[in-house]
């Protein structure tokens, strides 16, 4: 079952919804559809000037995600106008940002379907008028309060120690408080979704328990590298002075330099957002994978 996709934020719902070419009837034309999420990409990159990593962090979204929707944006304006087709504006996953800054996290994406001027424009959570103010864009420094509706006991112990191995039992899952993990994620909030890998993922956002500061590391490097990303990605982990890894899909080699590095492993970690893995984590619902995934 596919996962649904993850919504991105817009700054405003488009003015015009449909260009076309003078003298021609509508009823004549082919039509190219550009979506608002793919609309506000170009208007990020190409009219604001944002870099990658700027833009993809006003739509909360990983760079990686958002060099794909402008490259899918640039595509289409460019077929509708060397084939004199109409282009209409609409669809896609997003949402306005709303005038509560953050206020709108979390509540269903509005807009998508029912065109810009309609009830879509009030926050479906808070029922303020999302007029267009742009939300703050996440910062990597900042330290995010987030509330755990089941918050691990204070004094919890590390996992017992195995006195063959030297190292933490991975047989059974248990109740985890480490210091300091990383979730592979598609972009630095903790709505966004856990990135099913772990040598190619977009970014890791790392958590210090038990106080909970949110912090998020840039992968993008590794992204474009033809071989090596695993072994690359491993070693940004261990320079982070991460004790934890949570991924959908570890290799061999990215493993070997993870457990090289005293790093543990949690895998098959896919499909839910990076604020569920953390209380999955929490509450000891992931054991330490003993191998890599085949």
């Amino acid at each position: 079952m596919p996962r649904p996709k993850h919504c991105r934020y817009v700054s405003a719902a488009p003015c015009v919804d449909l260009f076309k070419p003078r003298g021609v009837p509508l009823r004549d034309l082919e039509e190219a559809l550009l979506s608002v999420d793919e609309l506000e990409a170009l208007r990020l990159a190409d009219m604001e000037g944002l870099t990658a990593i700027e833009a993809a962090r006003v739509m909360r979204v990983s760079r990686h995600t958002f060099g794909r929707t402008l490259a899918s944006a640039r595509r289409i304006v460019a077929t509708a106008l060397s084939r004199g087709m109409a282009l209409r504006i609409g669809g896609g996953s997003w949402a306005l940002h709303g005038p509560h800054g953050h206020c709108c996290e979390g509540a269903p994406a509005f807009g998508a379907d029912d065109g810009p001027h309609g009830p879509q424009c009030r926050c479906p959570r808070c029922s303020g008028l999302a007029a267009g103010a742009e939300a703050p864009a996440p910062s990597a420094s900042t330290s995010i309060q987030y509330h755990s509706a089941n918050p691990a006991p204070s004094g919890t112990a590390l996992p017992v120690e195995n006195a063959a191995q030297g190292r933490p039992s991975l047989s059974e899952p248990k109740e985890h408080t480490m210091q300091k993990i990383a979730i592979s994620a598609e972009g630095p909030t903790l709505e966004d979704w856990v990135d099913p890998r772990f040598g190619r993922a977009g970014g890791f956002v790392t958590v210090e328990l038990p106080e909970r500061k949110l912090d998020y590391i840039d992968n993008g490097a590794s992204q474009i590298m033809a071989m090596g990303a695993g072994i690359e990605t491993a070693e940004r982990m261990a320079a982070a002075g991460v004790q934890v890894v949570l991924s959908g899909y570890v290799g061999p080699k990215a493993f070997d330099a993870l457990r090289a590095a005293g790093i543990l492993i949690c895998q098959d970690v896919e499909g839910i957002t990076i604020g569920e893995a953390i209380e999955n984590f929490v509450a000891g619902k992931y054991p330490f994978a003993e191998a890599s995934n085949k």
